[in-house]
């Protein structure tokens, strides 16, 4: 196995939602973290605009001895995983609102996301897309204090597309952007679901079976997560905070 890091990038502090999961599943390799926080969020922008910057990011992580790239966000992995894959020239991994497992298994489906991926997935029967505008925004802002983030604004008054208020009318509720994992709670106790997925435990796992038979060979950084670019240190300091949140996931 050649020697490298596994690169998740993301908007912001959305991705480390799915770095937990990563770091769990493969403790024997290193991880590098670069979250564009200036420029989040990226489910509102043009699609000309998230490109430009999606690959700046790439230019930047291919500074540092990567192996492949994980995209630890869904507006990204729907709109331009191939195009990132053929720029960087790396293994690349995506994450996925899983709609076809909640469709598969019948009933209701309710999928929030960001405006662009909303884009992606519209007009699939018995789902209902529903973008937040600014609850990402909001996420990020509350970073250390989510208990903040007011997810009933978010809702009906920043939001794109309908929804059914009636509590446990939706079977499948899919949170569609990393940055919801971290408001979970808040979202269940609104919908009260049967279910509830998203693509982050798809895409860990995923990724572990890429690597599932290898070691690292960065001996000096073993089991290491290394944050780069200007927001590391709030980003890091994130990753050790939401560590009690993952445990309780």
């Amino acid at each position: 196995m050649t020697s490298g890091y596994i690169a998740v990038l993301d908007s912001g502090i959305g991705g480390i939602s799915l770095l937990h999961r990563l770091v769990d599943l493969l403790p024997n390799q290193n991880f590098i973290y670069f979250g564009d926080n200036d420029n989040a969020p990226y489910g509102n922008k043009s699609e000309r605009e998230l490109l430009s910057l999606a690959l700046k990011n790439v230019d930047y992580v291919k500074g540092y001895e990567v192996k492949s790239l994980v995209l630890g966000c869904n507006t990204l992995s729907a709109n331009f995983i191939r195009e990132i894959t053929e720029y960087s020239s790396l293994d690349t991994f995506g994450v996925f609102p899983p709609i076809e497992r909640a469709i598969l298994s019948g009933g209701k489906t309710l999928l929030l996301c960001t405006a662009k991926t909303r884009e992606r997935f519209l007009g699939i029967n018995g789902v209902d897309v529903v973008a937040p505008t600014y609850l990402a925004t909001d996420i990020e802002k509350n970073a250390f204090s989510l208990d903040r983030v007011n997810l009933k604004k978010n809702l009906y008054e920043n939001s794109i597309g309908n929804f059914c208020d009636k509590k446990g009318h939706y079977d499948h509720l899919i949170l569609g952007c990393t940055h919801y994992e971290f408001v979970k709670n808040k979202i269940l106790d609104h919908f009260r679901p049967r279910f509830v997925t998203s693509g982050n435990d798809f895409t860990a796992k995923f990724v572990q079976n890429n690597y599932k038979n290898a070691k690292s060979s960065v001996k000096y950084l073993r089991n290491n997560v290394l944050f780069i670019g200007k927001n590391a240190q709030f980003n890091q300091k994130f990753y050790v905070s939401s560590g009690q949140w993952w445990k309780k996931s």
